[in-house]
């Protein structure tokens, strides 16, 4: 099995080819960086230009737009996948400093 944090995937390279028996892993592993127009973008925070038709803004308060049911659903679940990807990335850390685990 392999446990692997998008976030550190430039290291997983070792990982992925002792476990999963992948040779090349550069695409894996090479870094993008943002392009600088990219990073001075301007969306508009009035205006949802992202493709969203239902909702007026992109800042907004899901109280507003949910149930109280499907708001306490999704906060309930939003904790739990904190919590498992937290546990996920401990994991990969773990295995990228103690390799013989």
């Amino acid at each position: 099995n392999i446990v692997l944090a998008m976030e550190w995937l430039a290291y997983a390279g070792p990982q992925v080819t002792s476990i999963l028996g992948f040779q090349n892993t550069e695409q894996l592993t090479h870094r993008v960086r943002p392009h600088i127009s990219q990073a001075k973008r301007n969306d508009g925070q009035e205006e949802n230009k992202m493709g969203s038709a239902s909702i007026a803004k992109a800042s907004w308060d899901p109280k507003t737009y949910l149930t109280a049911e499907q708001y306490k659903l999704m906060s309930e679940s939003l904790a739990l996948d904190e919590i498992l990807t937290d546990a996920a990335r401990r994991m990969f850390l773990e295995r990228l400093v103690c390799p013989d685990v």
